[in-house]
């Protein structure tokens, strides 16, 4: 069944409205504009009928780190049931789609989300997703990574989340994660006719939210590219012609915004951005790496290894999804300034936090093929590239530094060639000495 043209009229004008104006104000009339229609209604829902929607995030989804991180954050501070304020759609229609978009998203997060129960699949979050996958995390008993002395490890029972520990440590958590928070769920047909409006939702979530977490970077890359994408043929797109859109959500990285477009429009492969695609897929699937190593600044750069890895497990791509501001004096001879694009890197580092910078360009180079334990090799993206890569050769432990081998340059080989070059153009003429003035 369509929808009412007087319905879509209002909803194109408020749609369109929320896209240049005041975002937030503008998403909550469209809602209410939606329940008063019945396309929109509150409804208890547990976790497992939710999955995560394939626009959350800009496309990129959950992040399992995070969920973990955000689980730890709830239980120090409590639950709060009116915090979460959380939206989400119907699926049937694109049930597969979801679905398929959701073990994709599981299985690159190396298992640290829950497993999907395809059949139960009713729903999918465009707000508080991080949310509903601590829930999900909590009544699938999960494995849960925390940090040490966090609040995680009250109500972890041998590695795994417990029910049980978590309804005696708080029981507000606890009945949210066995019985399912209350939902605003809006008709599928509705973002069927009007895709917008499921980006707009996540945005309007990832601003006003107070459980959610902050929007990465690559998440505001993939904004700017789609922004990019959707200009006219020909037509040449500005940072300020799409600042007022890309900034609506207030991200926590906004300073470091002007760079990322700069970097997307030079780098990113094209409308598609097929360059952009292929590195960010390869660092999805390795992007758990990076927190088991060290990274040296001083006295010299290097990359030192927090745990054991078996050979060729340890993959370095080059690419980081983080960027810090940090004000640089280049008369006192530091280095470039946050922001400014070198190749493959757009970001320097805020000294001394970790995943701020790409360990692949901080690994030590040695021209003794005995000492190194990495070498460079290539991996097929999902579209098709390949992405240079770093790997282990061996079996590594816990405590060594990366090396790669670069071959020493044969000076011999480079004279002969000089000399070569040099009897092929015959005698150098002899310089004529000047006359002196009489």
């Amino acid at each position: 069944m369509s929808l009412p043209d007087d319905l879509c009229l209002h909803l194109e004008e408020l749609i369109a409205k929320a896209q240049e104006g005041p975002l937030i104000a503008t998403v909550a009339k469209v809602l209410g504009v939606l329940e008063a229609a019945n396309l929109a209604f509150r409804a208890k829902v547990h976790s497992k009928y939710i999955a995560c929607h394939p626009a959350n995030r800009d496309g990129v989804g959950c992040v399992g780190s995070d969920c973990h991180s955000l689980l730890d954050d709830i239980l120090a501070v409590g639950w709060d049931p009116s915090a979460p304020k959380p939206v989400c759609v119907e699926v049937r229609d694109a049930h597969d789609e979801v679905v398929a978009f959701n073990e994709k998203m599981i299985q690159s997060n190396n298992n640290l989300l829950a497993p999907l129960q395809t059949g139960c699949v009713k729903y999918a979050s465009l707000s508080a997703s991080h949310t509903n996958q601590v829930l999900r995390l909590l009544h699938a008993q999960h494995p849960h990574t925390h940090s040490a002395g966090s609040e995680g490890t009250a109500i972890t029972v041998g590695g795994l989340l417990s029910m049980e520990q978590l309804r005696n440590t708080d029981a507000l958590f606890h009945a949210a994660a066995a019985g399912g928070i209350e939902w605003q769920v809006v008709a599928e047909k509705v973002l069927q006719r009007f895709p917008a409006l499921g980006e707009l939702l996540q945005e309007a979530g990832n601003t006003s939210g107070q459980l959610q977490r902050s929007e990465t970077d690559m998440q505001l890359a993939r904004r700017i590219l789609r922004e990019v994408s959707a200009a006219p043929a020909g037509q040449a797109v500005s940072y300020q012609s799409i600042r007022q859109r890309v900034l609506r959500s207030k991200p926590a990285c906004a300073q470091a915004v002007p760079w990322i477009f700069g970097f997307v429009v030079k780098f990113a492969g094209g409308l598609k951005g097929k360059v952009f695609e292929a590195l960010n897929s390869v660092q999805e699937a390795q992007k758990d790496v990076a927190a088991h190593l060290k990274i040296c600044l001083k006295p010299g750069k290097g990359v030192v290894t927090g745990c054991a890895f078996k050979r060729r497990s340890l993959i370095l791509v080059p690419v980081t999804t983080k960027v810090e501001i940090k004000p640089v004096d280049k008369s006192a001879g530091q280095g470039p300034q946050v922001g400014e694009l070198l190749p493959g890197l757009i970001v320097m580092p805020k000294e001394g936090t970790p995943g701020a910078i790409a360990p692949f360009f901080f690994v030590q180079t040695t021209q003794d093929q005995e000492e190194s334990n990495m070498e460079m090799a290539k991996i097929k993206a999902e579209n098709g590239l390949f992405v240079p890569v770093m790997r282990n050769t061996e079996a590594i432990e816990e405590g060594e530094e990366l090396r790669l081998h670069q071959p020493k340059v044969q000076a011999t080989r480079k004279l002969a060639a000089i000399e070569k070059v040099q009897e092929a153009q015959g005698p150098k003429p002899k310089r004529a000495r000047g006359k002196k003035a009489e």
